[in-house]
C-alpha cells in the first residue's frame, strides 16, 4: 500500500519527548491558530505544493510552481523526492486517524484544511518515523552529494516546531512534511536561506536520528516490542 517503510505509529500525548504541544496557544488570537490556517485555506486562493507560494487562480494547486518547475538536476530531484515522501506521509497519517479518502475526494480549499488537521501535531513524531526512510532515500557521504541530514527544531509564532535540514553540496534545503499544519502557504521543500525567516528562535540543531534514539532508549517495549 505504501512504498516508504515509515516507523510505527507514536502515541500522541504518551511521552514529553514528542508532544509538547502548547494548548493554551489554540485560542491565542495572536498565534498561528486553526482559524487562521483556516482562513487562509478557504480564500480561494491556490498554493504551490512545494514552496508555498501563492500560484494563479486557474492553477491546479497540485503541481510545482513555476520557479519550482524551472529547477532542474539535483535539487529538483530532491524536491520530487521529498514532496513524494510528504505526500506518502499524510495519507498514511489519514488512514492512521481513520480518515482515508479525505486528501483526496474533496475540492481544493477542503483539502488543504483536512491535511492541516492531519499533520497538527506530527512534526515531532516525524523526526522518528521518517529516520530510516531519510538515511535510505538520502544518503549521506561519498559518492552522495547529501554530506548530512539535521533534526531542525524551532519556535515560531510561539509555537514549536520541527523540519529536517538537508547539507548539500549544492547547497542547504529544508524538508518540513508537516509544514502544512500551518497553511498552505507553509513549505515542504525550500532552501534554507528562505525558511530562515520562519524561524523566531533555535530550540535545537541535531544529527538525524536524535531523537529516534531518545524515544528508543526511554520506550524500548514500544519500540522493540519487549517488556523491559
Amino acid at each position: 500500500m505504501f512504498k516508504y517503510r515509515f516507523a510505527p505509529a507514536i502515541p500522541l500525548g504518551f511521552d514529553p519527548i514528542i508532544c509538547e504541544y502548547d494548548k493554551d496557544h489554540l485560542h491565542d488570537p495572536d498565534n498561528h491558530t486553526l482559524d487562521n490556517v483556516y482562513a487562509e485555506c478557504f480564500s480561494g486562493k491556490k498554493w504551490c505544493p512545494l514552496c508555498g507560494r501563492e500560484q494563479a487562480a486557474t492553477a491546479t494547486g497540485n503541481d510545482p510552481c513555476a520557479a519550482c518547475s524551472a529547477v532542474n538536476g539535483t535539487v529538483a530531484w530532491i524536491q520530487r523526492e521529498c514532496l513524494a515522501i510528504h505526500r506518502e506521509y499524510e495519507h498514511l497519517l489519514a488512514y492512521e486517524q481513520r480518515r482515508p479518502g479525505q486528501l483526496d475526494n474533496f475540492t481544493y480549499p477542503r483539502r488543504q484544511w483536512m491535511k492541516a488537521l492531519i499533520l497538527r501535531q506530527q512534526c515531532k513524531a516525524a523526526f522518528i518515523r521518517m529516520a530510516d526512510v531519510l538515511r535510505l532515500e538520502f544518503p549521506i557521504g561519498p559518492p552522495s552529494f547529501f554530506r548530512n541530514v539535521y533534526e531542525l527544531e524551532f519556535r515560531t509564532r510561539n509555537w514549536n516546531h520541527c523540519a529536517f535540514v538537508f547539507e548539500t553540496v549544492y547547497g542547504s534545503l529544508v524538508f518540513d512534511p508537516t509544514g502544512p499544519q500551518f497553511g498552505p502557504s507553509w513549505p515542504v521543500v525550500c532552501m534554507l536561506r528562505e525558511y530562515r525567516t520562519r524561524v523566531d528562535s533555535l530550540i535545537s540543531f541535531q544529527p538525524l536520528g536524535t531523537h529516534e534514539r531518545k524515544w528508543e532508549t526511554a520506550f524500548p517495549s514500544l519500540v522493540h516490542g519487549t517488556n523491559s
